[in-house]
């Protein structure tokens, strides 16, 4: 079976879902694991990303290439929203953790991260032919979403910390 792993670089931990593909292409997850590096923590009151956390960050891949290696993943996909996305340095770190672990880290904005909430909601839940309002609140942003099934309207709204 194809496996894949998805990695989901937030304000508050690193997760990383490793999952197989059957042949009607729904993913079972496999592997879940969560790493509680507080990215969010420097960079909502100092603009940066702080030395330890970064470093934290780094290893943290390091761990999730070792896992994607042991289980065979042939498609890998890492996302960081809004503490790389706010930090005057996020692309600093997406720079060390590629060189580290070979691991590409896409700082998403909120319209994407409004879109990949949604595509998972819709996934997971029958919302066919429904209006459905999604809302994600995570540490440094919320996500609100109208989805009238399965078409996602892009009048997502991304409020950042400041903006709420």
């Amino acid at each position: 079976m194809l496996k894949v792993a998805a990695i989901d670089v937030g304000s508050n931990a690193i997760r990383m879902t490793v999952g197989e593909v059957d042949d009607s292409w729904k993913v079972r997850a496999i592997e879940n694991i969560r790493l509680p590096v507080r990215l969010g923590q420097d960079v909502f009151t100092t603009g940066k990303l702080g030395e330890t956390s970064m470093l934290q960050a780094v290893d943290a891949f390091r761990r999730f290439k070792r896992v994607a290696e042991d289980f065979g993943v042939a498609c890998l996909r890492a996302v960081a929203t809004s503490a790389i996305r706010e930090a005057g340095n996020g692309h600093v770190l997406a720079d060390r953790i590629s060189r580290a672990s070979k691991i590409k880290v896409e700082i998403i904005d909120g319209d994407e991260e409004a879109r990949l909430i949604h595509q998972a909601v819709t996934h997971a839940l029958d919302i066919k032919n429904k209006r459905t309002l999604l809302v994600d609140i995570g540490v440094g942003s919320v996500e609100v979403v109208l989805s009238t099934g399965r078409i996602f309207l892009p009048t997502a709204i991304t409020w950042a910390r400041y903006g709420c």
